[in-house]
């Protein structure tokens, strides 16, 4: 998940509940992290895709 060409700035990452994605989360997270990826909280977008202060 976090080596794809489909991975790119304002990216979305679906990710089902399933216990593999649990167990993975944590690694998932630092290897964006580690490529200087932010996280956000979804409810933080606003309707026009800007992210709301």
């Amino acid at each position: 998940m976090v080596n794809t060409e489909m991975l790119g700035n304002g990216a979305n990452l679906l990710m089902h509940d399933r216990t593999w994605t649990s167990s993975a989360l944590a690694d998932i997270v630092n290897g964006l992290r580690d490529k200087d990826y932010t996280l956000i909280d979804p409810a933080s977008i606003d309707r026009e895709g800007g992210v709301a202060e």
